[in-house]
């Protein structure tokens, strides 16, 4: 259904199998406190549980705001987000998992009154609380966030909580039709890098949101090996973007440890794909070394036993 007015801000929920949550996130932006209009963007991914029921409840009763886009199979979340992203109508976009939610009514005008009148800046966030699901508790959210032209500290680590972000639409498009959701596991941290490659970042100290970090997730997960795919990831975007502007200096003793690291770990846990990937970075480089070249054979030709007999000579020769 159409809006009655062209609104400024989209906000994009996206959500699947959150029916403990999901009321919780609307509300939160329903809450909102503006002077312009606004609509509420839903990605249900065909979920199994009452996540949809829910939804459908809002839309029916908001239909001049909340617009539901109810999934017939499965999109999986970087096309579920892509494809809610391309159906904003605002000059601005939000968005929030849906297991996220808001806390500051006030979130959204403070947000666009910064990028209004900071013309040259196409990207504004703020500060957030986690909510640790498991223990029941709060945390605080402490580490340094950089503004203005950014994108070489954020080489060294994304700065942004995704739950708190307002971003022009134009320029977010502009990064989806990268295809980078085809290229990570993440939708987010190469947006920001590559926004920040020709845009400046705001800040606004404020805490506006709770992330829920819950037991197990694609970021915050018990199992090793999908910890470590996670971060091969990571990694992968990090190498990318400093590649693709002639600066991977900048963080290449960083990257060259990680990878090391992540090599050792897929010869211990046989992990050919994580092993292959860091010997083709480390050899790239220059950054093999003996003990890496032999792991890699090891975990490549399924040497495992041979690798770790002339591990063990070397280690006893030195």
């Amino acid at each position: 259904m159409e809006m009655k007015n062209q609104p400024l801000v989209s906000i994009g929920i996206f959500t699947y199998n959150q029916e403990q949550y999901i009321a919780q996130t609307i509300e939160s932006m329903l809450m909102q406190q503006c002077s312009f209009e606004f609509e509420i963007l839903i990605g249900e991914d065909c979920g199994t549980d009452g996540t949809l029921e829910i939804c459908q409840k809002y839309a029916d009763k908001y239909p001049d705001k909340i617009k539901l886009f109810a999934r017939e199979k499965n999109l999986g979340m970087l096309e579920n987000f892509c494809d809610i992203v391309r159906k904003c109508q605002g000059k601005y976009i939000a968005f929030c998992a849906g297991d996220d939610y808001w806390i500051d009514e006030y979130k959204l005008q403070n947000q666009v009154d910064f990028l209004e009148s900071n013309p040259d800046y196409a990207l504004v966030h703020t500060n957030f609380k986690m909510f640790i699901q498991k223990e029941n508790r709060f945390d605080d959210v402490v580490f340094k966030r950089d503004v203005g032209c950014v994108f070489q500290s954020y080489l060294k680590g994304n700065q942004i909580g995704a739950l708190t972000v307002l971003v022009l639409r134009d320029v977010l498009l502009d990064g989806i039709n990268q295809g980078f959701a085809n290229k990570f596991l993440m939708e987010d941290y190469p947006l920001w890098l590559y926004i920040a490659q020709s845009h400046k970042i705001g800040y606004l100290d404020d805490v506006t949101a709770v992330y829920r970090v819950l037991p197990e997730s694609m970021s915050n997960t018990q199992n090793e090996v999908k910890a470590a795919v996670f971060n091969n990831s990571v990694l992968g975007i990090r190498v990318y973007f400093a590649e693709k502007n002639n600066c991977i200096n900048l963080i290449l003793d960083d990257i060259v440890r990680a990878y090391k690291q992540q090599l050792n770990f897929g010869f211990e846990n046989r992990h050919k794909e994580l092993a292959v990937k860091a010997y083709d970075f480390l050899k790239k480089y220059n950054n093999v070394g003996f003990a890496n070249y032999v792991k890699y054979i090891g975990v490549k030709f399924n040497l495992y036993k041979s690798a770790d007999f002339i591990l063990k000579i070397k280690n006893q020769i030195l």
